[in-house]
């Protein structure tokens, strides 16, 4: 699946603000250098700053993932554990 343009959106409002700065620096000044060195594949994007509960779907991913202890990929599909929320989400 190719992307041409992105929307990233985080809770964290400082990795926001350092995505959208020149700032490469600081504890994890390396993170952010390689986020910023993929960018370039995308003809557009933007970081979007969300309060906790907009990233809800996000949040319940992460911790499936941590406790699951399995590699999953869903493609054309939303994945089963955030179906409710995407759907909350377009009322």
């Amino acid at each position: 699946m190719q992307v041409s343009c992105a929307i990233f959106e985080s809770n964290a409002l400082s990795v926001i603000q350092a995505l959208s700065s020149d700032c490469t620096g600081g504890e994890f000044g390396h993170i952010l250098h390689d986020i910023k060195s993929t960018l370039h594949s995308f003809s557009c994007y933007s970081f979007k700053h969300l309060k906790r509960i907009g990233n809800r779907a996000a949040h319940v991913l992460a911790r499936e993932a941590k406790f699951s202890g399995l590699t999953q990929i869903w493609k054309g599909v939303t994945p089963p554990p955030i179906q409710q929320i995407i759907r909350d989400d377009m009322m």
